[in-house]
């Protein structure tokens, strides 16, 4: 994802410095959109007026965390820029709280772009007036949007309902059949019982599930393995890593075949390949079918398929074994 990934909590920088840009505005916009933990949220600024960054991704950060052995810290960030179609952008510009002070960074990224060359990559941002400018006032229109959201949501949460007992039932029995032990998957149920939601539709159900999941500090096994339809192998293998470690006890190195790392996950043969990877364990991909253009995989014993397809089906979905192609099943 767009970010900076800092090796410590220092400024990469001079402390950015501005009547208007500052700690606290970012603090209030953070605490305003309420991003989840390790999660972000986006919003649309374009528009007329004033030239504006067109998309503002906010990130709540502020942690440490490991991967392979090395140690990455994620600040509270807000994230500007044109263009989020890739993982990472030609160009984005990175504000973050470092402390009390803010570290304001541009990146020039683009295709092939891995995250451990982030701080490489990263410059310190123009400091003419035009982008001060620009900058000042993207921030000020990502408040009024933050605003506005938040409103809607106040209103929203006064009709949430709780999750219906059926569904809770269902993704807890999923667990169980993804190798979840009785006491994981009575601490989800019991963790589900006390949400409350807008609807029980499934893409509802899918955002708590990943919310859980992935919850900073708990190591929590994983369920499903959600994308975006443009996102590469590599993404997919750090995922799919995960589940045989934590769920299924294996270690073994992911063979990617003919693909390689920066490959994309809807490319003709990448499902096959990994699905016949799987079969040598007794395990299969299973694309769980949503109404989205994104995919959504578990990874289970072949002999649970059918109980698989079925609580799938009574959550809102459909299921079919990974196919060669990205969209025909």
């Amino acid at each position: 994802m767009a970010r900076v990934y800092y090796n410590k909590k220092e400024l990469l920088g001079k402390p950015f410095r501005s009547d208007v840009v500052t700690v606290g505005l970012l603090h209030e916009i953070l605490t305003m959109a309420d991003p989840a933990n390790n999660q972000f949220k986006q919003f649309d600024l374009s528009g007329a007026g004033e030239e504006r960054f067109k998309t503002a991704v906010l990130w709540k950060g502020d942690f440490y965390y490991k991967y392979k052995g090395q140690e990455i810290y994620l600040p509270h960030a807000i994230i500007f820029g044109d263009d989020f179609s890739t993982a990472f952008p030609d160009e984005y510009y990175f504000i973050a709280q470092i402390g009390s002070h803010l570290d304001v960074r541009r990146v020039n990224a683009g295709q092939g772009f891995e995250w451990h060359q982030t701080i490489d990559a990263s410059m310190p941002h123009p400091e003419d007036e035009g982008f001060l400018n620009k900058l000042e006032h993207s921030f000020l229109i990502l408040k009024q949007e933050v605003e506005q959201v938040k409103s809607q949501e106040q209103q929203k949460i006064a009709r949430r309902v709780p999750i219906s007992k059926e569904k809770i039932q269902e993704c807890t029995t999923l667990a169980a059949l993804c190798e979840w032990t009785p006491d994981e998957c009575a601490q989800l149920g019991h963790w589900l019982a006390s949400q409350k939601v807008e609807d029980n539709e499934p893409y509802t159900l899918l955002g708590l599930m990943e919310y859980y999941c992935y919850e900073p500090g708990k190591n929590r096994k994983l369920l499903f393995m959600y994308f975006d339809w443009k996102e590469v192998i590599k993404e997919f293998v750090w995922k799919l890593e995960h589940i045989l470690k934590n769920n299924y006890g294996i270690t073994d190195p992911i063979p990617t075949g003919r693909f390689t790392l920066d490959s994309q996950i809807y490319e003709n043969g990448v499902q096959a390949h990994f699905d016949q990877f799987l079969q040598t364990y007794q395990l299969q991909l299973t694309q769980v079918k949503t109404e989205g253009d994104d995919y959504l995989f578990m990874v289970h014993n072949t002999a649970y398929h059918k109980a698989i397809n079925l609580n799938v089906n009574i959550i809102g979905w459909g299921t079919a074994r990974a196919h060669s192609y990205g969209w025909t099943l």
